[in-house]
């Protein structure tokens, strides 16, 4: 596949994007919402999976400036999205799903394809979390982590909505499950569990360490959430 062919597809998702109303930021695009709030848009392109095909699966997903700006300052970790899912799994497919752009043919049914979607299935999803009871219900009615977050999410949410108290609750609850999971993990019936075993426990207590970090610096925010501390 020549690289001209795969610029000319990066070249027409950059078009869409812009027309749809997201402006490109490095190598994803933004569309912002409001002072606090953006929608993200990602394209994932594959170019080695079939001879002369390119495989598109847009992501879509928000990002709130104050629970990202939380996030770094508690956890190190910094990202340009709150949450972030594959279009596919909002689509009535539920899955992983590619937009397939073939050298040598006219894509423009495909290109057509990926924007309607986009707005059909894509735009209700963000603006379902565009509210932050939109993300509680998200973590908590849908039962989804798509970002790994759930628990910095979580208790970020609920002060932001004043109620430290329940952060705290969700905190001390998923620290008492670490350690559970960590003392689950050491009772192994084998010698093939004991290595697997192992390497989870290692990942567990990590996790545990970095969590309580976080929980206590969590601890020490003011009672009462303020935006002006975290713009």
């Amino acid at each position: 596949m020549s690289r001209e062919f795969i610029k000319i597809v990066e070249k027409e998702l950059a078009e869409m994007a812009k027309e749809l109303g997201f402006k490109k930021k490095k190598t994803f695009f933004v569309r912002q919402v409001n002072e606090y709030l953006s929608y993200i848009l990602v394209f994932s392109i594959a170019t080695q999976q079939i001879k002369g095909h390119v495989l598109v699966c847009p992501q879509i997903g928000v990002c709130y400036k104050e629970i990202n700006n939380m996030i770094e300052k508690m956890t190190e970790y910094s990202y340009f999205s709150t949450i972030q899912l594959a279009l596919g799994y909002v689509m009535p497919v539920e899955n992983w799903f590619d937009f397939d752009f073939v050298e040598g043919q006219d894509n423009s049914h495909a290109l057509e394809a990926l924007k309607a979607n986009i707005i059909t299935y894509g735009y209700p999803f963000v603006s379902k979390l565009s509210t932050l009871e939109g993300l509680l219900a998200y973590y908590e009615i849908d039962q989804r982590d798509d970002n790994g977050f759930k628990y910095e999410h979580l208790p970020i949410i609920y002060y932001m909505l004043g109620d430290k108290a329940k952060a705290m609750k969700i905190i001390e609850d998923k620290i008492a499950e670490n350690k559970r999971q960590c003392m689950n993990d050491s009772v192994t019936t084998s010698e093939w569990e004991d290595d697997i075993s192992e390497t989870s426990s290692v990942q567990v207590r990590q996790y545990d360490k970095e969590y309580e970090e976080f929980a206590e610096r969590f601890k020490q925010l003011p009672e009462k959430y303020s935006p002006d501390d975290w713009k």
